[in-house]
C-alpha cells in the first residue's frame, strides 16, 4: 500500500511539473510571436497605413485567443481561425507574394488540438521559404492515419543545408533549448510533454527542394 501510494504521488508530481512546463513555453512563445507580429505591422504602418489598422484589428483578435488560460484544448476550427488571421496579418506585408494551398481531410469542428499550434510553424515556414524570385509557397495539409492527426506545411523555398538540418535535430532531442528556434522548439516540446514521446515534430528538407514540417499528435476528438 506504501508502494502503490508512493507510485500515485510521483504521477501526480510528474503530471503537474508536465503542466507546469507546458505553461512556460506557453508564456515564452507569446512574446516571441507578439514581437515578430508587431514587427510586420511596423513595416506596413510606412508603406499602407489603412492595411496597418486592418492588421491592429486582427492582432487583437489573435491577442485574445493566446491570453485565454482557459482554453487549453481547442477545436482544430477554433485554432484554424486564428491561425487564418495570423495569415491574414502575414498577407498584408508580402500580398501576391505569398500563395497558400491548403488540403484538410478532417472534420475540423470534431477534431481537438492544443492552442496554437499551427501558427509557429507557419511562421517559419515564411520566414525560411523565400524563393529565389521573392515568392514564398506554402501548403498546409491535415489528415488523419493510424489514429493519429499529421499536421504537414511545406515550403517551396531554398531548403535547409545538411549541416544545418542536423543542427535543427539535435534541438529537437534536447531537454532544454538555448537557440532563437523558440517556436518549433515549443511546439515540439509542448506535444511530447502533453502526449508522449511518440509525439512531437520532424523536419524533412534538401537543398532546393524545399522544406517540411510535420506535427504528429493523437486523433483526439469532442466525443472521445
Amino acid at each position: 500500500h506504501s508502494l502503490q501510494r508512493l507510485m500515485k504521488l510521483n504521477e501526480a508530481r510528474a503530471k503537474a511539473n508536465a503542466v507546469s512546463e507546458v505553461r512556460q513555453l506557453e508564456a515564452q512563445f507569446n512574446p516571441h510571436f507578439l514581437f515578430n507580429t508587431l514587427e510586420n505591422i511596423k513595416f506596413m504602418v510606412k508603406l499602407e497605413p489603412e492595411a496597418a489598422v486592418k492588421m491592429i484589428v486582427s492582432l487583437s483578435s489573435l491577442l485574445r485567443y493566446c491570453i485565454n488560460n482557459l482554453m487549453q484544448q481547442v477545436t482544430l476550427a477554433e485554432d484554424w481561425q486564428y491561425t487564418m488571421a495570423y495569415l491574414d496579418i502575414i498577407k498584408y506585408r508580402f500580398g501576391h507574394r505569398l500563395s497558400c494551398k491548403y488540403d484538410v481531410q478532417v472534420d475540423l469542428e470534431q477534431v481537438c488540438v492544443p492552442k496554437l499550434i499551427m501558427q509557429p510553424i507557419l511562421e517559419n515556414a515564411i520566414k525560411y521559404g523565400e524563393a529565389e524570385d521573392g515568392t514564398i509557397s506554402l501548403q498546409l495539409a491535415i489528415y488523419a492515419a493510424d489514429n493519429m492527426l499529421h499536421i504537414e506545411v511545406q515550403n517551396a523555398g531554398p531548403g535547409i543545408a545538411p549541416e544545418k538540418l542536423a543542427q535543427l535535430h539535435e534541438l529537437l532531442r534536447r531537454e532544454d533549448n538555448s537557440t532563437r528556434h523558440i517556436g518549433i522548439y515549443n511546439v515540439h516540446k509542448r506535444l511530447k510533454l502533453l502526449y508522449g514521446a511518440d509525439f512531437g515534430l520532424s523536419i524533412r528538407s534538401k537543398s532546393g527542394e524545399g522544406t517540411t514540417v510535420e506535427l504528429r499528435l493523437p486523433l483526439v476528438t469532442k466525443n472521445s
